[in-house]
């Protein structure tokens, strides 16, 4: 189900948050990940679709590296 995007502060913060998780491989990132995909930028939807199959494949590193990627986009 599609959702509004949140605000673009909200968005960093909660990205940043996911972000620490996946670094410490705490696998809270992926519901929090799946959560915020409802909420995403629409810029920036087709990479948090990316992002999110590899969290869900549990590659926490390469999902880090695209998350912190979205980051410098936005």
């Amino acid at each position: 189900m599609r959702r509004s995007p949140i605000a673009d502060d909200a968005w960093r913060d909660r990205l940043n948050a996911i972000i620490a998780m996946l670094d410490a491989s705490n696998l809270q990132a992926i519901a929090l990940s799946e959560s915020l995909s409802a909420h995403a930028p629409n810029a920036l939807r087709e990479d948090f679709e990316h992002f999110l199959a590899r969290v869900r494949a549990l590659d926490f590193a390469r999902a880090s590296k695209l998350a912190r990627d979205m980051l410098e986009q936005d």
